[in-house]
């Protein structure tokens, strides 16, 4: 609950991936900052496309390491909480940031989740962009085009991370 709190007071919200849509499942928005990495979702999808696309990117991707992997035991507990968050409409919540308080980052080697047709609507849907040398997880590419458009927007790096 202190973790939503924060989140709707924050100036700058910085998501990756299915935490885009946590985040507009929590947050009223009003004159925040976002910077979106890789959102998974810009288009709807049914379920069972989701869970191909998880599917594949675990095993083919070679982004996480087994030991990083959801042990299968969990995975019903994860899908069950995951899919509430997959019906968010990203696309509409990105219409109602103004242009100027939003970018998303897209790792041009994202083949499984923020791939080039969720790009392509990005684009054509007029929503601020710039793509990076990543692929779908976190990287040193990733962290540098984020501090750029901090730097840009001179906003304070990494003041506090949510837990």
């Amino acid at each position: 609950e202190s973790n939503d709190r924060a989140l709707q007071n924050a100036d700058t919200i910085i998501t990756q991936s299915l935490g885009c849509n946590y985040v507009f499942s929590k947050v009223e928005i009003k004159d925040q900052r976002f910077i979106i990495v890789n959102p998974g979702f810009i288009k709807k999808k049914a379920p069972l496309r989701i869970a191909l696309r998880a599917l594949a990117f675990l095993v083919f991707a070679g982004e996480v390491k087994r030991q990083a992997m959801i042990p299968f035991r969990c995975w019903f507990s994860m899908v069950k909480k995951a899919y509430p968050l997959v019906k968010i409409d990203t696309l509409r919540m990105l219409h109602k940031i103004p242009k100027e308080n939003v970018m998303v980052i897209c790792g041009t080697k994202d083949r499984y989740y923020c791939d080039e047709h969720e790009v392509e609507i990005l684009k054509r849907e007029g929503i601020p962009y710039v793509q990076i040398d990543a692929r779908h997880l976190w990287n040193k590419n990733t962290m540098r085009a984020v501090e750029k458009i901090l730097d840009q927007n001179n906003i304070p790096k990494f003041p506090r991370i949510l837990e």
